[in-house]
């Protein structure tokens, strides 16, 4: 097996390196047999200015020095509310730095400001440190300092345990002993999967509320098709997001066109960011969500969006079950924005079902979109 399970990570930008190229990706993400940082999804740098993705700065050996979560040219943080990442390399260890859009170092989701790989003598990571912001080591929000790997023949990572900052293999505040990993596959996808045991070595939900991820990628783009989570009892269970299953889909061009989130019994659902499918066009940009009614079993409001030449959204409106215009919890059902020269919203325009003009601003509505 050539490919495997893949962790979402976003960056922010940084000073420009001697010897160094720039490029431009829609996905930037860790690889967890080996804990590599990969790139997917190459973009033109013309394209790159009209969506979201990752400016990623590589050195002459084509190694990653440096990346940038870009919205439209401007650095911020993602959804996840991570925002840069720098990399020093030496023979023993590398580091990853986390800064925020101002360049400055920050704590990433897990509480800690670096992370330090401690090499084999393959140049391998066969554990990860956690340091403050005074560049000693510290222990993360789960209560983590160190987690130790174990490798199979591929080299590739099979088990992590983990320790506190004195040395002591601990459980961590999940309630979690060691992490499985299992790489499989049949024959169109790379099948990962992750469990997670107590102490008793039995499957241990947590506070995650589930004990196993079981993901299918495909072969030949290395995408994400599947993941589903699994309570100790091999159940579907909803995640922290309140999905148990999403699934995506691609063209065949191997470029995203929609995302689907379902519950346990496998049935359309809204997660925590209240959409259950978002489906984008060929720039990577939303151009529709539904909102599913969970009350109805059926109803969903459908969100649709129109962009200028140069991918800046002016127009959102809001339509029940697709099909008639209705307006949004705010009383809205068309949105529709003005730019000026320099790319900034000079007129917000708000109308009814109508399309009678109910008030106008100067405010961003799309900022956050």
């Amino acid at each position: 097996m050539k490919k495997s399970l893949t962790i979402l990570f976003s960056v922010i930008s940084l000073a420009v390196m001697p010897q160094s190229r720039v490029s431009y990706f829609r996905r930037f993400y860790i690889d967890d047999r080996q804990y590599q940082i990969r790139t997917l999804d190459s973009l033109i740098e013309s394209v790159a200015k009209m969506t979201n993705c990752y400016r990623v700065r590589f050195d002459s050996k084509n190694q990653i020095l440096e990346a940038e979560y870009l919205k439209r040219n401007k650095p911020v943080f993602d959804n996840s509310g991570f925002a840069g990442l720098k990399i020093v390399y030496s023979n023993e260890l590398e580091k990853r730095v986390f800064l925020n859009p101002a360049k400055q170092p920050m704590k990433n989701s897990l509480g800690v400001y670096s992370i330090g790989l401690i090499l084999n003598n393959k140049k391998l990571p066969v554990s990860l440190n956690n340091y403050d912001d005074k560049d000693e080591l510290t222990e993360d929000i789960n209560g983590v300092a160190v987690y130790n790997w174990t490798l199979n023949r591929d080299n590739w990572k099979v088990e992590s345990i983990f320790n506190d900052k004195s040395g002591n293999r601990i459980v961590d505040k999940n309630g979690c002993y060691f992490i499985k990993y299992k790489w499989g596959e049949d024959d169109q996808a790379y099948t990962p999967e992750v469990s997670y045991y107590g102490k008793d070595g039995e499957l241990q939900d947590g506070k995650r509320g589930y004990s196993i991820i079981r993901m299918r990628f495909d072969k030949a783009t290395e995408n994400l098709l599947e993941r589903r989570y699994l309570n100790s009892k091999y159940h579907l269970t909803l995640n922290s997001d309140s999905f148990a299953v999403i699934r995506i889909n691609y063209d065949k061009k191997g470029k995203l066109t929609n995302k689907s989130l379902f519950d346990s019994s496998e049935q359309l659902v809204n997660s925590i960011h209240k959409f259950c499918t978002t489906k984008y066009n060929k720039y990577g940009n939303v151009v529709e969500n539904q909102c599913y009614s969970k009350r109805s079993g059926k109803n969903y409001i459908e969100f649709r969006y129109k962009y200028d030449s140069s991918q800046r959204i002016i127009e959102r409106s809001s339509w029940k079950n697709g099909k008639t215009l209705v307006a949004d919890n705010t009383g809205y059902a068309i949105i529709r924005v003005k730019y000026n020269v320099l790319g900034e919203v000079i007129e917000t325009n708000y109308f009814d079902v109508n399309n009678n003009q109910i008030k106008s601003d100067s405010q961003d509505y799309f900022s956050n979109i």
